[in-house]
């Protein structure tokens, strides 16, 4: 099996920052980076794929969603096996939705 290289944006690395303490940082990027890099595209009980016609919207681009604690991962698939982390969450009592619009 190939594995699927996993990027993070700028942005999200800033609300890794600014949502998760720091003694948790490193932790917490293993295990995304170590689901994200074997099967990021199968939904799974923490792993899913969003609707496109639900909100939140973003732009039409195939989005899929990591639950990891309380925390939400959301990230797109490229080509050649690269999956782009864009977008971290706190959910808290939150909708998704909410969330997002909360950046």
């Amino acid at each position: 099996m190939v594995a699927w290289k996993v990027e993070f944006t700028k942005s999200a690395v800033a609300q890794l920052e600014r949502i998760i303490p720091k003694k948790f940082w490193k932790s917490t990027v293993k295990k995304v980076v170590l689901q994200l890099s074997t099967k990021p595209n199968e939904e799974a009980g923490n792993v899913k794929r969003l609707a496109p016609d639900r909100p939140p919207f973003f732009d039409g681009k195939d989005i899929w969603q990591l639950k990891l604690e309380n925390y939400r991962f959301f990230y797109e698939l490229l080509q050649d096996k690269v999956v782009v982390v864009f977008f971290i969450g706190d959910k808290g009592s939150k909708t998704t939705q909410d969330m997002v619009n909360d950046k």
